[in-house]
């Protein structure tokens, strides 16, 4: 993890500012889970044509 090798009192700066703009937070990580769910179909499509499913 990234964070581990930053000093403690980073870490609470860091969450201070994300706990500012939940909003923020939220877009960020439907964000990411929209991009994940696309990698994710992508690999799937994949493996089902490699067992011949499709």
């Amino acid at each position: 993890m990234r964070f581990l090798s930053y000093p403690v009192h980073v870490h609470v700066f860091l969450r201070a500012e994300l706990a500012a703009e939940p909003d923020k937070v939220r877009e960020i990580l439907a964000d990411g889970a929209s991009r994940a769910r696309k990698k994710a179909g992508e690999v799937l499509a994949r493996a089902q044509k490699a067992c011949g499913l499709k």
